[in-house]
């Protein structure tokens, strides 16, 4: 999932939770959130898709800032891969090696993730 489509994401999470207040049922208000036209001249939303989407964006930064990343809950191939070749990369020398330091694993892994999201946007 690259960047822009998380943000989607999260934005549409929001709005999910703008229809439920609105009164929707909970099936409606996920059609509803998943359709952006629907929002377009909306006069309790506005221009609220725009709104949202700087806002998931604003949020996502400051978690960015902070140190953070997001990453899926299971590691992609890549991360996997990441992970294997540093692994590797001891070639008889296993002062990096992951088994015996996994945050070097876990740096590997996250790069990873994130050069995915990077070639992905």
């Amino acid at each position: 999932m690259t960047r822009d489509e998380m943000i989607e994401v999260m934005a549409r999470g929001v709005l999910v939770q703008h229809w439920l207040d609105a009164g929707c049922d909970q099936e409606q208000a996920i059609q509803t959130a998943r359709t952006q036209e629907l929002f377009d001249g909306d006069e309790d939303i506005g221009d609220d898709w725009s709104t949202e989407l700087t806002y998931q964006r604003a949020a996502l930064s400051a978690l960015e800032v902070a140190g953070y990343v997001v990453v899926p809950r299971e590691p992609t191939p890549e991360m996997l891969d990441a992970f294997i070749e540093d692994a590797v990369k001891c070639d008889g020398l296993c002062d990096g090696l992951v088994i015996d330091n996994p945050r070097v694993g876990y740096a590997a892994m996250l790069s990873a993730a994130q050069q995915e999201k990077t070639d992905a946007g």
